[in-house]
């Protein structure tokens, strides 16, 4: 099932049938790995084809929010993105680093749509104050993925960020990472 507005790319069949396969290959090696990994992964994929064309990419490695992207999966549209040139290939970190830096209010990671071939892949993009996504990489048709904010957003950064750009912005009075961060520590301390 397609949202009507969604957009559609028609594959040569032969084509689509050799990627369907080469993705449900790697998907049961995910699984033998992670016992399970496939059914959330099914889940996952059902969940983000709503949103458009046929399929979608396994990432190379299990994707550790196959379990939680399902149920707090939001869309973007490409249309009207802001754009921001980072680095290539380097989503997750560009996106991080808009955010230490404050250029952007929180981190949307998941999957998008591509213009060029129609497949969905594994992308994060950073969310400017208005909702919109800012892109850093290349254009794209549609956005699926979580939001995440505060102390998620600090440890997503943490994890694909530069660390001392991470140190920088934590060390920073007011910013977004420092306030992440005390609210990580006085949520340790409660506990």
């Amino acid at each position: 099932m397609h949202t009507d507005d969604a957009p559609r790319h028609r594959p040569d069949p032969g084509k689509h049938a050799e990627l369907e396969h080469l993705y449900r290959a790697r998907v049961e090696e995910h699984d033998r790995e992670r016992p399970g990994y496939a059914r959330a992964w099914d889940a996952l994929a059902a969940a983000v084809l709503t949103h458009g064309d046929q399929l979608i990419v396994p990432p190379a490695r299990p994707d550790p929010r196959v379990h939680t992207l399902p149920g707090r999966l939001r869309t973007w549209p490409g249309a009207g993105a802001l754009f921001t040139p980072g680095e290539p290939s380097s989503c997750h970190a560009n996106a991080a680093q808009l955010w230490l830096a404050e250029d952007a209010s929180a981190i949307a990671t998941g999957y998008a749509l591509n213009t060029d071939d129609g497949l969905w892949r594994q992308h994060t993009g950073a969310l400017a104050d208005t909702g919109r996504v800012i892109e850093t990489t290349c254009p794209r048709d549609n956005y699926a993925g979580m939001l995440l904010e505060s102390t998620e957003a600090l440890h997503f950064a943490a994890a694909n960020a530069d660390p001392d750009l991470v140190e920088a912005a934590i060390r920073r009075p007011g910013s977004r990472a420092h306030l992440a961060a005390r609210a990580a520590l006085n949520s340790a301390h409660r506990r």
